[in-house]
């Protein structure tokens, strides 16, 4: 047991307030946080989830937030619940498309308001959105009508198999050439359907893909810390009562959680 480190194996009263304290079961042994990303000495809830990979022992805290009031497709702006993990450059996933967030306001007493790019779809008061896969994006350099190959710039993030959108088309790339120091050679399945002007940019089609997914959640508040930080980890836990946990857990988290923990 590593020093310094107070591994309760008889559940807390905390806990017993969130679960059927008789059904959790501990993960043995602790593993250590990553905090990169995370403010030194803020505080993790307890259950909050966590992707923890059993070979590393490291854990990634998983960023969700919950809306506290409906948006209509086109927003440009969403209300989340008080202490999430949302941070500027954050993409957000809801439902099959995904947002950017651009700025974050945490004036409200009661909620905290994001700016975030436009949404494409309704989303609703109570619904959790999790932490997603940045789409790729970049800028063109000039193309021609009907060739089936375009030059862009640099570390777009585009890979063969995405869509992207130029203007108001879109395109399967099925290559990328990476062997330019300068540039990046895309090609289509399709050809292009107009000259396109250099410095055009373009984003990979909406998509909503998770960053990653719980499979456990943290025992006891933890403390972010510049040095080492260790948790303790739950691995099963029943009747968990939503209501109560401070960071909310995904519809896509309760999967690769599974059967080990049941919500009400």
């Amino acid at each position: 047991m590593p020093a310094g480190f107070n591994y309760n194996l008889n559940p807390a009263a905390v806990v017993e307030e969130i679960c059927d304290v008789q059904t959790l079961h501990h993960k043995r042994g602790p593993y250590r946080l990553n905090t990169e990303g995370l403010v030194i000495g803020s505080k993790l809830p307890r259950f909050t989830p966590v992707r923890a990979n059993l070979q590393t022992r490291m854990l990634d805290v998983v960023k969700n937030v919950r809306l506290t009031e409906d948006a209509s497709a086109g927003a440009t702006s969403i209300k989340i619940a008080k202490n999430s993990l949302v941070a500027v450059g954050m993409t957000l996933g809801a439902g099959s498309t995904c947002v950017k967030v651009s700025a974050i306001n945490t004036t409200n007493a009661n909620y905290d308001t994001l700016t975030v790019s436009e949404l494409g779809e309704n989303v609703t008061a109570g619904q959790v959105l999790f932490e997603a896969v940045a789409l790729a994006t970049g800028k063109t350099k000039a193309g021609v009508k009907d060739a089936t190959t375009l030059d862009v710039a640099k570390n777009s993030g585009v890979s063969a198999g995405m869509s992207i959108v130029i203007g108001e088309n879109t395109y399967t790339v099925t290559a990328v050439d990476t062997s330019n120091a300068t540039k990046d050679v895309l090609t289509f399945s399709e050809p292009l359907a107009e000259d396109v002007a250099a410095n055009t940019p373009f984003t990979e089609t909406q998509k909503s893909v998770p960053a990653r997914t719980a499979n456990f959640v943290i025992y006891e508040e933890t403390k972010v810390e510049a040095g080492a930080v260790l948790a303790a980890l739950i691995m099963q836990a029943y009747e968990v009562q939503e209501a109560k946990l401070v960071l909310p857990i995904s519809e896509k988290d309760k999967e690769t959680l599974t059967s080990r923990f049941q919500f009400e």
